[in-house]
């Protein structure tokens, strides 16, 4: 049996702590939550002769004041749990800041590596670091690394050994704090003559009381000795008294001076020519008026290329447009959602077959063909669709765009109660909800987290779309620039509900201001694609294993509604036949819910039941419509008008429903797997809908006054 070390991997936001992480561990990880929190835990296993190193990545965290959620988990797991090692990634083109966090970890262990990365780009940049002078200063073994190639990890890998079985000391560099003896004693004084966190050096403690530790005061407090901390307040006024600083900054000044000091002689800066190629292109990407236009042009791209691969649309709207009808068809058929469509119905056929030879009762074969294989269908079409978005959305950001599209739309979102970091999970929002929900991951606070994560479902997917472009003719006939109007004011109509509500929940529901964006703009890089595979893989997968078991039981329940009704089994052929299907329960509540949608212009059952099965995918809208009216999910929209009566005004109220409301039981599963509140999930689906129903209201009333004039 292996020997088991156990490793914290530590390190601020950009220094590239999560493409370390997955250099080391590859396949070999787990992904969970934190215990009570929403803050993702992930941890791998690197296995090495008779050794097998544990390796835990910590949130990153620029320090470990425990003043947020993320440096609070940082700091406990190294305080509390003890690990073996405890790796410190720092960043070679920014020292100064990187050994901040190493600092304040050295104060709480000994046993720590520090690992210098990006040291290509440095050196690139003209940025040259003395490492030996350095390892020597710190008194901690330092490894070099290109974390996105892979260079330097087996030496890691060694290094983690010989400190875990201490065949390599470390005497970890102690902060000295240099000027603030005068201040520290009484507090020290006090604090000797009790019992309290005596685990911890007295002069530490002394400094985390007066950085308004929350744990550390908490503890005191309980501890019944208040005392304590009335000297330290006292302290604290004889800080502001004599230097005219509070004692937190003052104590943060002390750190970097010590740092600056360490950094003396160590790292020499020359100028090269490529910090002024990034600039030039940095002019153009962040410029106050370009840069708006060119981040979307962007992530425009990385949309056309993302749900084409996966369904063909637009490029198969762009080709059809060009007359090039044949290519849109291919398109369309080769589509990674087709080709898996085409895979399950293939199935489907056969399980079908066989279990009619072994003479299967009818409802069973019709529950694992209709119900069981149409869900694992449904679950695993979302799979191509998240590893591309987040394989796009990894090169964004390891490319050190992504940092630059926070900064340039942070001044509109920061007033709608969100950081410029939002805007990542919103815009991925236009492509599907799934993945933008997911992406809220990128966001430091939790709050941020939470808000987003019931916000975006607002932003109209492409699925909501393809409906939307169906039926809009039934508003503007045989006028593509009136419906595209049509289309752009309902996309608006939800950004405005967007910006209301996010206003509203960030002072009520999710208290808290938008948190300030401190986001260093990382240099320009080349992305690995490896590292990228790995990282959509990671999240594809725990996508599967926590939402896909929802999504599979709602699949259920929905072939449940459809094939049974009051009189019991009805059969598969109700997805043929009409009247067959308006016997079923679905029917049934369809009746039942069609008196409150009557207000809305909504006059038909056959509409209230395609926004029930629209809740499992948006284009379950059109197919259930087209199933209920004429018997195939392919239809005319002359044919559904004729059966349903519909005039422009209902079908625009309907159509601002179908925008609003729940775009997905998929999307609602993964709020739930993110927010890891039933509460803020239930919240999401009731505000949906409600907002749905009155703005749908609103339009109709509106439309109505309109016409009697």
């Amino acid at each position: 049996m292996r020997k088991e070390i156990i490793v914290a991997l530590a390190g601020s936001p950009n220094v590239g702590k999560s493409t370390l992480f997955n250099v080391l561990t590859g396949a070999r990880q787990k992904v969970a939550n934190w215990p009570g929190t929403t803050v993702e835990r992930k941890e791998g296993i690197v296995e090495h002769g008779e050794y097998r190193i544990r390796i835990v990545d910590l949130p990153g965290t620029y320090s470990l004041t425990a003043k947020s959620i993320e440096e609070a988990i940082a700091r406990n797991f190294i305080v509390y749990e003890e690990p073996d090692v405890t790796i410190v990634i720092v960043d070679a083109l920014a020292l100064e800041k990187s050994l901040y966090l190493a600092l304040q970890v050295m104060e709480l262990t000994d046993k720590v590596i520090l690992v210098l990365n990006k040291i290509d780009l440095a050196d690139r940049r003209g940025i040259h670091i003395h490492v030996k002078a350095l390892e020597k200063r710190l008194g901690v073994p330092i490894v070099q690394t290109i974390a996105v190639k892979g260079v330097g990890v087996k030496d890691l890998v060694k290094k983690i050994l010989e400190l875990s079985t201490g065949e390599a000391p470390s005497k970890a560099y102690r902060l000295k704090y240099e000027g603030l003896d005068e201040y520290l004693a009484p507090l020290i004084m006090s604090l000797e003559k009790t019992e309290i966190l005596k685990q911890f050096s007295r002069k530490w403690v002394a400094i985390r009381i007066l950085e308004g530790d929350k744990d550390i005061t908490s503890t005191i407090s309980k501890s019944g000795h208040a005392e304590i901390l009335s000297i330290a307040d006292k302290v604290k006024d004889r800080i502001k008294e004599k230097t005219g600083l509070e004692a937190e900054v003052l104590i943060v000044s002390k750190r970097y001076d010590e740092i600056t000091h360490i950094l003396d002689g160590v790292v020499s800066y020359e100028k090269v020519s490529s910090e002024i190629f990034t600039l030039k292109i940095d002019s153009l990407i962040m410029h106050s008026i370009f840069g708006i236009p060119m981040m979307f042009l962007i992530f425009g791209i990385v949309f056309l290329i993302v749900f084409s691969i996966n369904i063909g649309f637009p490029l198969n709207l762009i080709f059809r447009s060009l007359g090039l009808t044949e290519w849109a068809l291919i398109i369309e058929e080769y589509s990674l959602s087709s080709l898996l469509e085409g895979f399950f119905g293939y199935l489907g056929v056969q399980i079908a077959n066989a279990l009619t030879f072994l003479n299967t009762p009818s409802w069973l074969i019709s529950l694992i063909v209709d119900g069981v294989i149409a869900g694992i269908g449904t679950v695993l079409s979302f799979f191509p669709l998240i590893f591309l978005a987040f394989l796009f959305l990894g090169a964004l950001e390891d490319s050190g765009y992504l940092a630059r599209a926070a900064y340039i739309s942070d001044r509109f979102l920061r007033r709608i109660g969100l950081s410029g970091k939002a805007f990542v999970p919103l815009i991925f929002g236009l492509g599907c909800n799934v993945p933008a929900v997911l992406a809220t991951r990128i966001l430091e606070s939790e709050n941020e987290r939470k808000l987003t994560a019931i916000l975006a479902p607002l932003i109209p997917c492409q699925a909501r779309l393809i409906v939307l472009l169906a039926l809009v003719a039934l508003i503007v006939s045989g006028n593509p620039i009136g419906q595209a109007f049509i289309v752009l004011s309902l996309y608006i109509i939800n950004f405005i509900v967007l910006a209301i509500l996010g206003v509203v929940f960030s002072k009520s529901i999710i208290k808290g201001r938008a948190p300030e964006l401190l986001i260093e703009i990382p240099p320009y890089h080349v992305p690995n694609i490896r590292v990228l595979t790995w990282h959509a893989w990671d999240h594809s997968v725990h996508f599967l294993k926590k939402a896909g078991t929802i999504i599979l039981a709602l699949s259920i329940v929905t072939w449940f509604l459809l094939v049974y009704g009051p009189e019991g089994y009805i059969g598969p052929e109700v997805f043929e036949n009409p009247d067959l299907m308006a016997n079923s329960w679905l029917a049934i509540i369809g009746h039942a819910i069609l008196p409150l949608s009557r207000p809305l212009g909504i006059n038909s059952w056959i509409l209230v039941s395609s926004l029930i099965t629209g809740f499992i995918a948006k284009e379950a809208v059109l197919g259930t419509i087209g199933i209920l009216t004429v018997g195939s999910e392919e239809f005319a929209i002359e044919n559904i008008q004729a059966v349903l009566g519909l005039n422009p005004l209902n079908t625009l109220s309907f159509l601002v429903f179908v925008n609003l409301y729940v775009p997905c039981m998929a999307t609602m599963a993964v709020v739930y797997q993110e927010t890891r509140s039933i509460k803020l999930t239930l919240l999401t689906i009731v505000y949906e809908v409600a907002v749905a129903y009155l703005a749908s209201l609103i339009i109709f009333n509106i439309g109505n006054i309109v016409l009697s004039l």
